[in-house]
């Protein structure tokens, strides 16, 4: 039975999918002089920015220049974020099961800390994971080893929340129980295999006890 849920943080719990995009595209566009549509830089979502910026081949140092640029551009717009409609009525029924709620993300501490100040939702997890925790990342089951141990939860326990083939594959080499997140995906962006449990709304997640 499950007792101990982890959930993705951006495009799962929060909206943040416009903003880290557009940002990107704005960014490569004003200091690389490079055009992006926001479908081909929707690769960056559920990875770290590090990772997702050395994509484009820049030199070491351009990358390091880009990527502050973007998490500028993204702190600067990011009153646009918000929960998703039914994450903190989720949050509040989970919590009052007893279920273990963790996080599990490819923010880093900087980042997560903009999105408790945005969102308050913080008090309903008992552990977070955050890029700077673990040294592999998604895919890698890392960050979920990561807070299963802390959390003392086994893996025939626990149930990964996400919204992109990342999570599922972090989940599945984890051997925990995954669910895909469609809430956020208006069009479709992550296509999962076709034994996956999925989740139209969040409220659809409290299934896995019915």
């Amino acid at each position: 039975m499950i007792n101990t849920i982890l959930f993705d943080m951006d495009g799962t719990l929060i909206d943040t999918r416009k903003v880290t995009v557009t940002s990107l595209q704005f960014v490569l566009k004003k200091y690389q002089k490079q055009k992006f549509s926001t479908k081909e830089l929707e690769f960056v979502l559920g990875i770290p920015g590090k990772e997702a910026i050395q994509h484009f081949g820049f030199t070491t140092k351009e990358n390091q220049f880009l990527l502050a640029k973007w998490d500028q551009m993204i702190a600067a717009n990011f009153a646009q974020v918000h929960t998703f409609f039914g994450i903190t009525g989720l949050l509040n029924k989970l919590y009052k099961k007893s279920i273990k709620l963790g996080i599990v993300t490819s923010e880093t501490k900087k980042e997560l800390a903009l999105s408790f100040r945005t969102v308050k939702i913080e008090q309903y997890f008992m552990q977070v994971i955050t890029v700077e925790d673990t040294i592999a990342h998604k895919p890698n089951p890392e960050p979920i080893l990561k807070a299963m141990d802390l959390l003392c939860s086994p893996p025939q326990e626990t149930l990964f929340v996400g919204d992109t083939i990342y999570d599922y594959e972090c989940a599945r080499r984890s051997a925990v129980a995954f669910m895909a997140a469609l809430w956020g995906q208006q069009d479709n962006s992550f296509s999962f295999p076709s034994k996956v449990e999925t989740a139209n709304t969040p409220n659809e997640v409290l299934q896995i006890f019915a």
